[in-house]
């Protein structure tokens, strides 16, 4: 088994956790309505953002690139930096 912080170089590994994460959770509903605060989308590119990172992690996985694009590593790393927090709280939009 990988370890978790490698996870973010397969890309369907990581649409299988967030699947998972927003199935558990019911987060997906903070895009639609974000918490006060918030806004959705994150950036004002955000379109263009997801469109850049898909294609250069396509070529990351047919191992034309040397890693995953930026921006994945940067949402990666928010991810670890709370791996340790449950499903729970997310699910009431606390973290």
């Amino acid at each position: 088994m990988q370890p978790w912080s490698e996870l973010s170089k397969w890309p369907p590994d990581v649409f299988a956790l967030t699947n998972l994460i927003l199935d558990h959770t019911e987060a997906y509903r903070f895009a639609v309505s974000p918490l006060p605060g918030a806004t959705w989308p994150p950036t004002p590119d955000w379109e263009r953002e997801v469109a850049v990172a898909a294609d250069e992690w396509r070529h990351f996985a047919a191992g034309h690139r040397p890693g995953p694009p930026r921006s994945v590593a940067r949402y990666w790393s928010v991810v670890m930096d709370h791996i340790d927090v449950p499903l729970e709280v997310l699910r009431h939009g606390n973290e």
